[in-house]
């Protein structure tokens, strides 16, 4: 991971705006990773779990590398997919 972890602090520095659009999408990048991780632990394919969820493959792709606006929605079906179901324990101010 550090040539990745160096690579954002280059682009940090180096690209104006990368490091507020980082930060401000840290929770979302933060879901994908998990979702990226329950579907590895749950030894799913991205075509296992799009067949299960009713979603194209396509689409958990560009999910998963962060190509796309993730709704609700289509996070929800991904988790019901794989027996999990999506709660809010709390909103921190």
């Amino acid at each position: 991971m550090g040539n990745y972890n160096a690579f954002i602090e280059r682009m940090k520095k180096e690209k104006e705006g990368f490091a507020e659009v980082w930060e401000n999408t840290r929770e979302l990048r933060d879901i994908v990773d998990f979702l990226i991780y329950l579907r590895i632990f749950k030894n799913l394919t991205q075509e296992d779990l799009a067949e299960l969820s009713g979603l194209e493959q396509s689409a958990i792709s560009r999910i998963e590398r962060g190509k796309t606006n993730l709704q609700f929605i289509t996070l929800n079906k991904i988790a019901k997919a794989m027996g999990y179901r999506i709660t809010l324990e709390e909103i921190k101010k």
